[in-house]
Formats: structure tokens, C-alpha cells, sequence
């Protein structure tokens, strides 16, 4: 960013001192009265935006990068759409002749201002910030680090700047300065999340404690003790896709291996997983919920269109609520059912009776919803298809999407979700606006191919599965 100067730069390349008033923001110099009126009056520069120098005094003025990195020389003045470019009047002939729409740059940044570019690389920014801000507080061992990395990220200031532009500069200025930002920005995201997740195994150290706060959950924390890591000896080919846990911790496994076709049963205590029972489904189980204080839960089957009962207590299987094809998640609240599908959600009582059906407008319209989650409160639905995150209202707005690469989703009590980061072998929570906040576990806790994951009903026990037959649990603190 730019120093205000005092001096009027037109002036001064002549050997004379007078004093600004103005600052050009497209010829970014300070004016003295005189070279404004000349300003306005010339054919050249009557168009260009001048900021009163008075209404910035304590800001810095942000340098906006005009010319093309191919032709130095040139201005950048049009925009590709069809290449999602800028480009100078050079470039066109040799690398954009035949595409259809290229704009220039007035037409492109004409709404800048209110754009979703604009809004989106703000928030991202603002979100760096706060992100930041809260490895600070909660790091004090690594403050001195922390400072550091925090100044190599922000030491141009993109956030004062985007806030500097949209208040004082012209649109092509934001939107030059949005288009540059915008190669940067996820990268700097990348560098913050690897920050976070570096400290966070610092931070948390898998200590014994035998003592559980159930007021503390939600905080950094949560995820603290791995006391179980069990591995289930199970014949058959596995491929778990979901698991629920009821109130007095009886865990149930979805297998959805194709001609597998069963749900296992285990008892948990403080030492060992004990096998209960192997239940044989008409087809394979994907999705899994509980239906509290009935002793029911409820299973979808994609293959069959519909969902299962079952009887917790006695393990059989009771009635089937026919749905339609690649019905896969599945979630309860209250008397409530809501089963995800590739187009839509639906929400229905335990007799069937449909209370709404809601149309995805996701970009992911051949997937089905692998796990959702809804909260009665607030009438919004989390859910995940392939490689994305969505939350949305009961009218199909959405709120946010975000990229992820699990297939479960689990919520604590404070709001935070937890996803799987399969990739990495990470288990990571989101704050509930779905923005990153920090690594909960990774492989260097056990955690390896991830595939379901869980809480209990008290939310003092979080469970981890993957597709071998591994069941790892965690005390939560």
C-alpha cells in the first residue's frame, strides 16, 4: 500500500512545492487544487476517481496493478470471460481472437462492489484474520511464532485494502485488485490451516484423565483421550458406511459391502468392544440413526428405496417407510426422519407421513447425500454430498457450501461439526458457520482411513471407524 503524500506529485516532477488535496487513485498521485481542476477538465483524466486526502488522512492507499505480466507496457483494460482472464488490447489478437465474449473492464467491474467476488474474498480474509486472532489467544507458548507467521501472511494488508477500495476507490480498482487477490487467497488459506494443524498437535496431548466434563465440550479440548482401539474380527468384506450409538452405548455398524447385507452389534464399556449380534437386512444398510427414549432406530436401504426400523432392545427388524431411489443419509430429531437423496431431502414423521420435501440446488445434482444432520432450532440442514459441505434452510436457500473430502458428519453440543479429511487422515472441526477452525485427530493418534464417524448421546465418547474393522474411541473432555 501507498503512503498519502502531503505534496502535490504533478508539481513536484516541475520543482514546485504546493500542497494536495486530492489523491488520483487511476494515476495514484496526490493533486494540489490546480492539477485537480486540470484533472476534471482533461479529456484523459476527466473520468478518473479522485479521493479527498482529508477523508483517508490515517489510511494507506493501496496500489492497484494495472499492466499485463505479459506486456509490461500495456494497461490491463478487457476481461475474458470465456478464459476467466484479464488481458491488455496486445494479448486479444494473439490469445483471445476467438472468443465470444470479451468485456472491458468497465463492463466487467461494473457492479463490483456488490458482487459475490467482492463478498467471498472479504470474507475470506476477515476469516484469516479471526482464525489468526484465535490461535493467539488460545497459543501463548507460541506467541512469539505465531507473530511471525501472522506478519509474513497479512503484511500487505489485502483486508484494508478490499475495505479501502470499496469505500474510496473506482471499480476497476477493486475489481484489478479482486482479480489479483484472488490467485493468492486460497493458498494463504492453505498456509493458515497448516499453521492451525501444526499447533494443534502441540496443544493437544493425549495426557490419562479419568475425570469427563460434559460442560467443556466444544473446546479445544474436546477430543482428548484415546482409550479404545479395538479391531473387530469380522469375516466378511467390509465397506462401513455409518454407525450410531445408542444411550446406554450399544454401537451399531453399517456394512453397505455389496451382497453383505448386515448391521454388527457391540457393546461398549471402559475397556473392550463385546459383540452383541449381526444382523441380516434384506439389503445393504448405508445410513444409520437413532430414534431416542423408543428404542428404535432407523436405516436406510438405496438399493431397496426404503428405510428400515429396528428394535434396539429385542434386535429385530420392525416396519419400512417406502422412499425413492438412493435414499443414503439419513439423520432424527424429535419425531422427525430426514433422509437425503441425489435431488432432494425429505422429512417425514415415524408413520410415514411426509411434513416437506426440499429441492437441492447443490452443483452436485448426480450424488446422493452421504450424511446430514438437522437442526430443529434454527430450521437449517448440514449435509454432505462427494467433495462438498452445504447448509441450507428448510426452503432449499443455501446458506454456505464448502469443499470436503469426508462422507460423514458428526455435530457436538455447542454447534462445531467434524468431518474426515480421508486424504490426510485427519479428523477436523468446523466452526458452525462451516469455516475451518482447527484438527481434532490425525494419524499420529491412530486415526487411519477413516471412514464413519460419531458421538455418543451423552457426547462423552467419540467413536472413529474405517473400512478394515477398525473401531477407535475417544473420551471427550
Amino acid at each position: 500500500m501507498a503512503s498519502n503524500s502531503s505534496h502535490c506529485e504533478s508539481c513536484s516532477d516541475e520543482g514546485i512545492s504546493t500542497v494536495a488535496i486530492r489523491f488520483c487513485s487511476d494515476c495514484e498521485e496526490s493533486l494540489c487544487k490546480e492539477c485537480v481542476e486540470y484533472h476534471k477538465k482533461c479529456k484523459a483524466t476527466k473520468s478518473h476517481h479522485l479521493i479527498d486526502l482529508a477523508s483517508i488522512a490515517k489510511s494507506k492507499i493501496p496500489t492497484v496493478k494495472k499492466s499485463c505480466e505479459v506486456h509490461e507496457d500495456v494497461s490491463l483494460d478487457f476481461y475474458c470471460t470465456q478464459h476467466d482472464t484479464l488481458c491488455c488490447r496486445v494479448c486479444i489478437p494473439s490469445k483471445h481472437q476467438l472468443c465470444k465474449d470479451v468485456l472491458p473492464l468497465e463492463v466487467a467491474s461494473k457492479h463490483i462492489k456488490k458482487s459475490s467476488l467482492f463478498e467471498d474474498t472479504f470474507s475470506e480474509w476477515q476469516n484469516i484474520s479471526k482464525t489468526l486472532e484465535h490461535l493467539r489467544k488460545d497459543r501463548n507458548d507460541i506467541i512469539k511464532e505465531l507473530k511471525k507467521s501472522e506478519s509474513a501472511i497479512c503484511e500487505e494488508e489485502r483486508e484494508q485494502e478490499l475495505e479501502f477500495l470499496k469505500e474510496h476507490g473506482s471499480n476497476n480498482q477493486l475489481y484489478l485488485t479482486l482479480r489479483e487477490q484472488e490467485k493468492g487467497v486460497q493458498n494463504v488459506v492453505k498456509r493458515v490451516q497448516e499453521m492451525t494443524r501444526s499447533y494443534k498437535r502441540v496443544y493437544l496431548k493425549l495426557d490419562k484423565s479419568a475425570e469427563i466434563d460434559l460442560q467443556s465440550i466444544g473446546s479445544i479440548s474436546e477430543v482428548k483421550e484415546k482409550e479404545i482401539t479395538e479391531q473387530l474380527h469380522i469375516a466378511d468384506s467390509l465397506r462401513i458406511t455409518d454407525l450410531a450409538v445408542t444411550a446406554d452405548d450399544t454401537l451399531f455398524l453399517c456394512n453397505f459391502k455389496y451382497g453383505v447385507r448386515k448391521i454388527y452389534v457391540y457393546k461398549t464399556d471402559s475397556q473392550d468392544l463385546t459383540h452383541k449380534s449381526t444382523l441380516n437386512l434384506p439389503s445393504e444398510p448405508y445410513g444409520i440413526s437413532i430414534l431416542s427414549g423408543i428404542n428404535k432406530l432407523v436405516v436406510t436401504l438405496p438399493f431397496e428405496s426404503y428405510v428400515q426400523f429396528i428394535n434396539t432392545k429385542s434386535l429385530t427388524l420392525d416396519k419400512t417407510i417406502p422412499l425413492g431411489k438412493n435414499c443414503y443419509g439419513i439423520t432424527t430429531t424429535g419425531d422427525s426422519i430426514v433422509v437425503g437423496r441425489a435431488e432432494e431431502i425429505n422429512i417425514f414423521k415415524q408413520n410415514g407421513e411426509i411434513i416437506k420435501n426440499i429441492s437441492l440446488n447443490d452443483q452436485l445434482p448426480l450424488y446422493g447425500v452421504c450424511s446430514l444432520l438437522y437442526n430443529q432450532n434454527d430450521d437449517r440442514i448440514v449435509y454432505i454430498k462427494v467433495g462438498q459441505i452445504n447448509n441450507i434452510q428448510l426452503d432449499g436457500t443455501v446458506e454456505y457450501q464448502n469443499a470436503v473430502s469426508s462422507i460423514d458428519l458428526a455435530v457436538d453440543k455447542q454447534g462445531h461439526f467434524y468431518v474426515i479429511e480421508q486424504e490426510i487422515n485427519e479428523i477436523q472441526r468446523l466452526l458452525p458457520d462451516g469455516r475451518f477452525s482447527d484438527v481434532v485427530l490425525t494419524e499420529k493418534d491412530g486415526i487411519k482411513d477413516p471412514s464413519a464417524i460419531a458421538f455418543n448421546e451423552s457426547f462423552t465418547k467419540f467413536y472413529v471407524t474405517n473400512n478394515n474393522g477398525l473401531v477407535q474411541i475417544y473420551n471427550c473432555k
